[in-house]
Parts: structure tokens; sequence; C-alpha cells
């Protein structure tokens, strides 16, 4: 994981509450199955990609009813918008404290890439640490409102946590 030690305490909590029962979890945000919950709008020629919440590889039901983006589904509108003649422009529109490693790398080397077709701004609006900075960082250009969080690409361990790790595995650490 590449995200903030708050958000991977949420990711858990609620996680723990999924496995139990996916109704539950709707039920508390007070969604339906069939809720559609990520899109990309178009504003005057300029597709706007939402980047929000905990960022998964792939969609599942964290990405569809909590709030989360998927890698997979944010790749493939982005792609879809930087292959459009419609749009003349891409605005990632961040507010995400990172998330899964896996696919990270990729989808901000396919924003790279994409640079040169047409103009890619990514804005955090709140935040933009680890994961999402990471995408967020491979635009033409960040642009950050007065109040964002921005940065804290890579893995950050506090050394109790490490130490117990290293514990369980009959390795002292003194």
């Amino acid at each position: 994981w590449s995200c903030t030690p708050e958000c991977l305490q949420t990711v858990m909590a609620v996680a723990s509450r999924a496995f139990e029962k996916p109704e539950a979890v709707l039920q508390q945000r007070g969604d339906s199955l069939d809720t559609a919950s990520w899109r990309v709008q178009m504003r005057d020629g300029v597709a706007v990609i939402p980047v929000r919440g905990v960022i998964f590889r792939h969609a599942n039901l964290m990405t569809e009813y909590c709030g989360g983006t998927s890698i997979e589904r944010l790749a493939t509108d982005f792609g879809a918008a930087t292959a459009s003649d419609d749009v003349r422009a891409v605005l990632l529109d961040v507010d995400s404290p990172g998330g899964e490693v896996a696919g990270a790398f990729e989808l901000a080397e396919r924003i790279y890439a994409a640079r040169g077709r047409k103009p890619i701004v990514a804005v955090a609006d709140g935040m933009a640490a680890s994961a999402a900075y990471l995408a967020a960082s491979a635009a033409d250009e960040v642009v950050l409102t007065n109040t964002s969080y921005v940065g804290s690409i890579g893995v950050v361990m506090r050394h109790v946590d490490f130490s117990r790790a290293l514990a369980n595995d009959g390795i002292a650490v003194s």
C-alpha cells in the first residue's frame, strides 16, 4: 500500500465490514446495488476525470460503493479521453490519500506517455498523496488549491511496526 496510515486504517475497517456482508457497507452509505458512482464529465471540451478516495488496482466493492478509484477504470477512461476528438484537454480532479502500489507506476507511465497529445492537468483539491500524487505528477501540470495536501510518494514504516515484524520472524532488534 502507498497511502497515509489513517487511510489504511479506514480501508481495513471498511473491508472488515464488507467481508461480513456487502449489503452492510451499502446500507451505511445509503446506496443501492445499482448506484453508479464513477463517471467522467465533459465540460466545454474538457474531460474531468475524478481520482477520489483510496486507489485500488481493480474495480471492486470498495471502489464502487465506498468512494475509491480503480486504476483499471481510471486508465480506461483516461485512454478514451485522450483518444477522443471531442476532448481538447484532460483534467484529473484529485482528492486521494493514495492506495495500492500495484498498477500505480504503470498508470503514471500511461499519463506521462500521453503528454503532448492534448493538455493534461491534475488539480489537487484536498489531498494528492502517495499513489495519487504519483499519478498527478505525470500530468503536464499540477495545480494546487490553497489548502491542498500533496506529496508523500514512497513507503513509510514506523520503526515500532518494523521491529515487531522482525521479532515475529525471530529476529531481535536492539
